[in-house]
C-alpha cells in the first residue's frame, strides 16, 4: 500500500519538477541539478575534424582535445609534438603555432560552457557567462528537435536569427546553439550536438556539425572512446604557456589501451636559470630530442 501511494507521490514530483522551468535560468539550474553528482571533471579524446569548402571539397585533420572543467580545453591540431593549437582557459585563448605563442585574446566557448561546464559549476555562475554573452535567459520556449521535444532559451518561438541554445527536454543535454559567425557576424552559425554516448555516468556527443547560411562547413566525429585523466589547473594558465620558468610543461603522446584514447607524458623538463634540465624529481624513461626540447613550452601536462 505505502509503494502504491508513492508512485502518485513520484509523478507529481516530476510533474511540478518539469513545470518550474520558465526562464532560461530554471533550466540552467535544472541541467547542472541533473548531473551535479555524475558529470565528469577532466576528459580526454580524439577527434576526426572535417571542414567543408564550396567547391565541394573538404580536409580532414586529427585533433587532440583535453579539458579540465569547468572552464579549460586544449586542442592539438595534427600531431601533439608539432606545437599547433588553441589553450583556453576560464575565458581566454592562447593561440600556438609550431610551439610558438602568436596570440591570446578574451575569448568564451559556449559549446564548453552550454555542453560542459553548465553541469560542473554554480548555475549562477553559467548564467552569468550566458547572459554577458547576449543570450536572453528570460525568454523561454519549447520547441521539437529531431523528433524530440526541446527547451529553447533566447528566443521566441519562430525566430531562428535571435541567439539561442537548445537543450533536449528528457535528458537535459545540450543540442544546438544559434549564434553569430566569428568570421562574418553578418551570418549565423547553427552548431549541433549529436549522437550521446555514455562516459562514466554522464554523456559525451560523438559528433559535432556547424552549419552555416543553411550548409554543413565543419564536422567533429570522435575516433576513440573518451578517457578521464587527471589534469591540473597551471596546465591551463596563458601565463605557463608564455613563460617557461613557471611550470614543467611536457608534451602529449597518444596511444591505445583497451580501446580507450589515453594520452601519456614524453620526457619533461625543468626550467632553471634560462636552461633546459631533467627533472630530479621524476626521470625522463625517453631520451630526449629536439622535438621534445619544443614542446617544453607546451600548455599542458597530464600525469
Amino acid at each position: 500500500m505505502t509503494r502504491l501511494l508513492l508512485i502518485p507521490a513520484l509523478l507529481t514530483f516530476t510533474l511540478v519538477h518539469a513545470q518550474d522551468i520558465h526562464t532560461g535560468d530554471g533550466l540552467l539550474r535544472a541541467m547542472h541539478d541533473r548531473y551535479q553528482s555524475s558529470w565528469y571533471q577532466t576528459v580526454t579524446f580524439t577527434q576526426k575534424s572535417t571542414t567543408y569548402k564550396a567547391d565541394g571539397t573538404s580536409t580532414a585533420e586529427t585533433w587532440y582535445e583535453a579539458a579540465l572543467l569547468p572552464g579549460k580545453l586544449r586542442i592539438d591540431i595534427g600531431a601533439p609534438a608539432s606545437g599547433n593549437g588553441y589553450v583556453l582557459s576560464d575565458g581566454t585563448v592562447t593561440i600556438l603555432q609550431s610551439n610558438k605563442v602568436v596570440g591570446t585574446r578574451p575569448q568564451v566557448n559556449m559549446l564548453l560552457v552550454l555542453g560542459f561546464d553548465v553541469y560542473r559549476q554554480a548555475p549562477e555562475s553559467t548564467a552569468k557567462v550566458v547572459q554577458g554573452e547576449g543570450y536572453d535567459l528570460n525568454k523561454l520556449h519549447e520547441d521539437t528537435w529531431e523528433g524530440h521535444a526541446a527547451y529553447v532559451v533566447g528566443a521566441e518561438k519562430g525566430d531562428l536569427k535571435s541567439k539561442q541554445f537548445w537543450v533536449a527536454k528528457d535528458t537535459l543535454l545540450f543540442v544546438r546553439l544559434i549564434e553569430p559567425s566569428r568570421g562574418d557576424p553578418k551570418k549565423l552559425d547553427d552548431i549541433r550536438f549529436s549522437d550521446y554516448r555514455a562516459l562514466a555516468s554522464a554523456w559525451i556527443a560523438a559528433r559535432v556539425e556547424v552549419y552555416s547560411e543553411d550548409k554543413k562547413v565543419f564536422s567533429e566525429d570522435l575516433h576513440r572512446h573518451p578517457s578521464q585523466r587527471e589534469a591540473r589547473p597551471r596546465h591551463f594558465r596563458s601565463s605557463t604557456v608564455q613563460h617557461h620558468a613557471l611550470g614543467e610543461i611536457g608534451t602529449l603522446q597518444s596511444r591505445d589501451v583497451a580501446g580507450q584514447a589515453v594520452w601519456r607524458c614524453a620526457p619533461r623538463c625543468a626550467w632553471r636559470d634560462g636552461r633546459r634540465r631533467p627533472s630530479p624529481q621524476r626521470p625522463s624513461p625517453y631520451k630526449a630530442s629536439r622535438a621534445v626540447e619544443a614542446s617544453c613550452i607546451r600548455a599542458l601536462l597530464w600525469r
